[in-house]
């Protein structure tokens, strides 16, 4: 049986070479802008998806902590790309640039593309919908991802990582049981999601072209493989999910369910030691 590390290194070999492949081939490096975020609006953004979430638990190694200080001195104040953190300053703070919450979507069960928000539905149709993935999705062990490298997409950087368990197998098996008894909201997945990856800077404005592009790109190759750090995964929660994620977009539509309840008591806070810009929540390499 391949061990993790044996499934997601050719995964990420390809998908790093294919992305930047697609990002020289306009004749000129070009990220594509998601001009849905808006530094005007204060980064607001009515795109939904249903999805399994999680808000991990980061421990960076000192070159995680290089990567993190490299785009908050590159971007940090740049209305023209979101920077992710997990404890973003709040919208609209003056000369914080654009920010959302890191976060890792295990899978999209609906996309933004298909879903059309909540039903009208009882309290109890609501939390069966919670039960039942949960149930197709059991886990009773806090998950560790090793983070090992970055990589360059067409709307900017991931956070690629290599977890202790088959995540694969695991997401096939939720698929199959969705299938199997379509719950209240039938699987539309609008990719097949076979990555552990966490956005850090997704570009909004501008036209993709530039300066600004070639130190994105100049990021990604110089934390190609790199080990970065570690993120801990105690809680999976299934619900309406935003690209940026941020706390007061998820609070008017709280999760329906959470998938992992595993809360030890070496958890810690994710706003311990914060590093770089202040309140941005990355913990200090120990």
């Amino acid at each position: 049986m391949a061990s993790p590390h044996e499934i997601f290194t050719p995964i990420y070999d390809e998908m790093r070479s294919r992305n930047l492949a697609n990002i020289v081939s306009p004749g000129k490096p070009t990220l594509a802008v998601d001009s849905n975020i808006a530094a005007s609006q204060n980064g607001t953004d009515h795109r939904r998806c249903l999805a399994l979430y999680t808000f991990p638990r980061v421990e960076l190694s000192s070159d995680g902590a290089n990567l993190i200080e490299a785009l908050n001195n590159s971007f940090g104040s740049d209305p023209d790309v979101v920077l992710f953190s997990p404890s973003p300053p709040t919208d609209g703070k003056q000369d914080a640039g654009v920010w959302g919450k890191l976060h890792w979507t295990l899978m999209q069960i609906q996309g933004f593309s298909d879903w059309g928000g909540a039903r009208e539905v009882t309290v109890s149709e609501r939390e069966n919908f919670g039960r039942t993935i949960e149930s197709y999705f059991p886990h009773s062990k806090k998950i560790k991802i090793r983070m090992c490298g970055v990589i360059a997409v067409r709307t900017g950087l991931v956070i690629v990582g290599i977890p202790d368990t088959d995540i694969n197998d695991t997401r096939d098996r939720c698929r199959a049981r969705m299938n199997e008894s379509p719950p209240l909201y039938p699987l539309k997945e609008p990719f097949l999601n076979d990555i552990v990856h966490s956005t850090v800077l997704r570009v909004c404005g501008g036209d993709g072209t530039g300066p600004k592009t070639e130190q994105i790109l100049k990021i990604a190759s110089d934390f190609k493989d790199v080990y970065l750090g570690d993120a801990y995964v105690d809680k999976l929660s299934v619900g309406e999910a935003s690209w940026r994620m941020m706390d007061e977009e998820l609070s008017r539509t709280p999760p329906i369910g959470n998938c992992v309840s595993v809360c030890d008591s070496d958890t810690a806070s994710t706003t311990d030691g914060s590093f770089g810009l202040e309140g941005v929540g990355w913990r200090r390499p120990g």
